[in-house]
């Protein structure tokens, strides 16, 4: 699954570096995805229907 994790803070760096956005996704991967031949429905199985079955919760019944 992909994540808009903070990666971008450098400590090292002055008010820890520059900030980039929460959209990169939606920017660069989405688009360069498409332009390597990724369908609409690819995009959908790993974006949407990956992450929703992921956090689906469960019932577990037990053998007993």
């Amino acid at each position: 699954m992909f994540s808009h994790d903070a990666g971008w803070f450098g400590p090292q760096k002055p008010g820890g570096g520059t900030f980039r956005g929460f959209t990169d996704i939606e920017n660069f991967l989405i688009p360069a995805l498409k332009e390597n031949g990724f369908t609409q429905e690819e995009l959908d199985l790993i974006l949407i229907q990956n992450p929703a079955q992921a956090f689906q919760v469960k019932l577990r019944l037990s053998k007993n």
